[in-house]
């Protein structure tokens, strides 16, 4: 089990805030807090990814190519339970159809 100074630890609960501003938050002891090394998933977050390359792919018909995304979970449930969602999109005529 790793062993976290009281600063990491507050840096975690605070959703990773910067030990910088970790002096403005009202906590008890907050003033005395000292951070130790780096947060490794801070820099992680911050990298930025490439976007996807340009498709030179072209539909002449309608459902040659389909686009479909699960997304989820919602935070409110659909009638039947369910947390997620089905996107399909036509490459061709951009339909877009949502299943629930």
């Amino acid at each position: 089990m790793a062993c976290f100074t009281a600063s990491k630890l507050w840096h975690f609960r605070l959703g990773h805030l910067p030990f910088e501003q970790m002096k403005y938050v009202d906590l008890l002891e907050s003033n005395n807090l000292k951070h130790h090394g780096v947060c490794q998933a801070c820099p992680m977050a911050k990298l930025h990814r490439h976007g996807f390359p340009s498709s030179t792919t072209r539909t002449l018909n309608c459902f040659e190519l389909l686009h479909v995304d699960i997304w989820g979970p919602y935070p409110h449930s659909t009638y039947n339970g369910s947390k997620l969602f089905l996107t399909i999109v036509d490459d061709h005529s951009q339909a877009t159809w949502v299943h629930l």
